[in-house]
């Protein structure tokens, strides 16, 4: 197998050494794509996976525009459905700016477009990261019951919480349950399948 073969059959591995918080490793492996960058695919991943790592080590603003080239790029390629990576991680951007009218905007577009390719990852990122728009804009029940549904289908196909996003979430949901009421709803949103989860995500956004 070729050096370029070998580096683009790693990407899952990355992936999950991400969504792990093995932020050492992957870059390494970052640091290879890059050595095979001759290879019009990996040139897809590097700003990716750039981006990816920014996120993951706190530099927001490094972030933004490597995962933003990261997505246009990909949608231009033939292997769009890469985009959908960067679409989750700018989704939780746009939350994190606590600019609502654009968090919902980006929670819609993002949501319309993970849902096209259902890879449970970017999936949930961009559900979760609707939730705590939800907790932003007062919806606090809604917001409880898509971070239920997101954290069952983490529970049944042993997909963690980003390390990075652990603190964040569990404060939203205090947040929420502290503003809930006495009866706040913590039931899953919507069938317990990524599409199920994303269909009852886009829902909730609709009637806000």
């Amino acid at each position: 197998m070729q050096a370029s073969e070998r580096v683009w059959a790693r990407f899952p591995l990355v992936v999950t050494e991400l969504q792990d918080g093995d932020i050492e490793r992957a870059a390494r492996h970052a640091t290879e794509m890059r050595a095979a960058s001759q290879d019009p695919r990996v040139t897809l991943l590097v700003p990716l996976l750039d981006g990816h790592i920014s996120l993951d080590t706190g530099d927001l603003a490094a972030a933004r525009p490597l995962l933003e080239e990261a997505r246009e790029r990909c949608i231009r390629s033939e292997y769009s459905w890469l985009a959908q990576f960067a679409t989750g991680l700018l989704a939780e951007l746009a939350v994190a700016d606590h600019d609502l009218a654009r968090a919902r905007r980006v929670c819609l577009e993002s949501l319309a477009f993970v849902r096209k390719f259902r890879h449970l990852v970017p999936c949930l990122v961009v559900v979760e990261a609707t939730a705590r728009h939800l907790v932003d804009a007062g919806q606090h029940n809604d917001a409880l019951r898509l971070f239920a549904g997101a954290h069952a289908l983490r529970e049944e196909f042993g997909v963690p919480i980003p390390p990075r996003s652990v603190a964040t979430i569990e404060a939203a949901m205090a947040r929420a349950r502290e503003s809930a009421g006495e009866l706040p709803t913590e039931e899953p949103a919507g069938e317990l399948d990524v599409v199920g989860l994303v269909d009852a995500a886009l829902a909730v956004l609709a009637r806000h």
